[in-house]
């Protein structure tokens, strides 16, 4: 086969290609807002791999046809201004009656920063339109256009952004395979016909003539511009006046869709950028209750015994006043949790298994309460809300299991160490029944739940001051040095050393403050770099919520201190079951499901390396200073 075969073989996927191809304009944007979290040599190679991708890539090949469709859209608007006028005023009496309850929607979902991410997906949408219109030259085309278009609409179906998807999946299962199954036969037969034209050539006799016929019909450029026409304007007395393209309305609606993607990229790069702002500047935080300011001094850590230290820097949980969870003894779950390898109840801590199997590596048991959503009494929530100033201790009870680490001062973590002095380590595990975090996005209420939940603070000492506060969440956590730290003076504290600590609803992640909707790190879990996806999440209302509803500390006799061969820190498993992540809109999308609930707290990275998870593993906040 000739070139010139291949090239017109090819055709159909090169045309579909330069259709959808500014299509990326948007996630190239967000992946260049997206380094604006990281360190400065990465953000300067993302603006300059984006503007060679978008300048070089995309924007190059269209600026020609994108000047004609201009210099012919400018010349039919001095023809239609009129009409244009009066379709704007139409249009105005019903987005004015529709803003009010507008308003009120973005306002549950995330406010501006999420109009903007709406607004740019709805042009995307329009974009994609656009361009798969302004392929459709020929009739095959045309075919192909309305095939991608029906699997598209099947698509936002199938994940719950339009209805129909039971019905269709009932009644006509075979929608989804015939359309994507017709773009695909449509594609080969463009392919087929164009390179048996190219074969026969100019060749006599009946067949080659046939095939000539079907090509001609089925492929032959009809509303496209195979190439640019020109008319001539002549004036009085010369030859040559102004020459103006000949665009036809197919070219337009390409070009329109260009001019879209483009917007959608603008505004959603504009949300990443009111993100990122929204993010460095959270605004005043709440008054905190009861924070130390009287300077009294903190006695020297050096010499104390454990049980003295863990009591003297026990840290003030602050709950949102609608947080169904507070930190709890592990034993009522052990009543009503099952092993599930066993089949068996522990009932209490001395029924827990302690090893695995012989031949099996830990981790090796489930420890589950098939439990399969907050709401429900197996999960048990709180029910009450308390009213007024926050209240210490409600309810009542529960328990920190304190591990107390004394560092060797040349110890192999040295390394990573940001303070010289550091000698201790004490850290708080809180475990709470259950995690559910709720909020609702643009697409639907997005969930997060798991049975079981294991959270950490650990505060690091020298052996005469504290040095710093590790606050655990999502994958990963926050640090900050002692001098930035809040620190809680509520009746019966004799010193200021009691972290305050904001802890987010439904997920439990630990903060050094509340008062502000922080985006959580979720990118982390998967592997991504830190804050890659943080301005994109707030974005979309992924945040978690902090407040000083109510506050809660280690009661007497909550303090218990625990190692690594001591229950439940020994229990070689998970804890919990039902780890999923669900999209509720018009269907149920599980984006996550049917993983375990956390590791027992001895088998994960904090308690194995602490030092490396947290100077590491743990962001450092933009207000963090480090003692002298």
């Amino acid at each position: 086969m000739r070139r010139a075969s291949w090239r017109m073989v090819l055709a159909p996927l090169a045309s579909l290609g330069r259709a959808i191809r500014p299509l990326v304009l948007p996630v190239i944007a967000v992946l260049v807002v997206g380094t604006f979290k990281l360190s400065w040599p990465v953000r300067v190679l993302g603006l300059a791999a984006g503007g060679f991708v978008v300048f070089g890539l995309i924007l190059r090949p269209e600026l020609r046809w994108l000047g004609i469709v201009l210099e012919w859209a400018e010349a039919r608007a001095r023809r239609s201004h009129v009409v244009v006028i009066v379709g704007l005023g139409a249009a105005a009496v019903p987005v004015a009656l529709a803003a009010r309850k507008t308003v009120a929607y973005f306002a549950t979902i995330g406010g501006f920063a999420s109009f903007l991410l709406v607004f740019a997906l709805a042009l995307w949408v329009g974009a994609l339109g656009l361009r798969l219109a302004g392929n459709a030259t020929s009739w095959v085309r045309v075919g192909l256009g309305v095939a991608l278009g029906g699997a598209l609409v099947r698509l936002a179906m199938a994940v719950g952004f339009l209805p129909g998807d039971a019905w269709l999946g009932t009644h006509a299962p075979w929608v989804e395979p015939g359309l994507l199954g017709g773009a695909g036969v449509l594609i080969v037969l463009e392919s087929v016909l164009r390179g048996a034209a190219a074969l026969v050539g100019d060749r006599k006799g009946a067949g080659a003539r046939l095939v000539r016929r079907v090509a001609e019909a089925l492929t032959r450029d009809r509303w496209g511009d195979r190439r640019v026409r020109a008319m001539r304007l002549r004036r009085a007395g010369g030859r040559l006046g102004v020459e103006r393209p000949l665009v036809r309305p197919v070219r337009v609606l390409r070009e329109l869709g260009l001019t879209m993607a483009l917007a959608a990229a603008a505004v959603l790069g504009g949300s990443g950028v009111y993100a990122l702002v929204a993010l460095a500047n959270l605004g005043a935080r709440l008054p905190r209750p009861g924070v130390a300011a009287d300077g009294r001094p903190i006695p020297a850590p050096g010499g104390m015994s454990d049980s003295r230290l863990a009591d003297l820097y026990s840290p003030v949980l602050a709950f949102t006043r609608d947080e169904r969870w507070s930190p709890v003894r592990v034993d009522g779950y052990l009543r009503d949790a099952t092993v599930e390898e066993t089949g068996r109840r522990p009932g209490s801590l001395a029924g827990l298994p302690r090893a695995c199997p012989t031949g099996r590596g830990s981790p090796c048991y489930h420890l589950a309460l098939d439990c399969p959503a907050g709401n429900r009494p197996c999960a048990h929530p709180r029910t009450g809300q308390p009213a007024g100033p926050p209240v210490v201790n409600e309810p009542a009870g529960g328990a920190a299991y304190v591990r107390v680490v004394h560092m060797h001062p040349s110890g192999p973590e040295r390394s990573v160490n940001r303070f010289g002095d550091l000698s201790i380590l004490i850290e708080y595990w809180l475990f709470y029944y259950y995690d559910e975090w709720e909020s609702p996005v643009f697409a639907g209420l997005l969930t997060q739940r798991h049975e079981g939940d294991w959270e950490v603070v650990t505060v690091g000492l020298s052996d005469r001051r504290p040095l710093f506060v590790g606050y655990s969440e999502h994958c990963g956590g926050t640090w900050e040095g002692w001098p930035a730290v809040a620190v809680s003076e509520n009746p019966g504290f004799t010193t200021p050393t009691h972290p305050l600590v904001a802890v987010a609803r439904g997920s439990h992640a630990n903060y050094p403050s509340a008062g502000e909707e922080r985006s959580p790190d979720w990118a982390r879990c998967a592997g991504a770099p830190a804050n890659v996806a943080t301005l994109i999440s707030y974005s979309s209302n992924i945040r978690d919520k902090t407040e000083y509803g109510w506050l809660w500390h280690p009661p007497p006799g909550g303090l218990i201190l625990v190692g690594t061969d001591t229950p439940p820190m020994s229990f070689p498993g998970w804890w919990g079951r039902h780890d999923e992540t669900v999209l509720a809109n018009f269907r149920d999308n599980r984006i996550v499901s049917g993983g375990p609930g956390p590791l027992t707290p001895s088998l994960q990275g904090v308690w194995q390396d602490p030092i490396r998870s947290i100077f590491c593993g743990y962001d450092r906040p933009a207000g963090e200073r480090v003692p002298a």
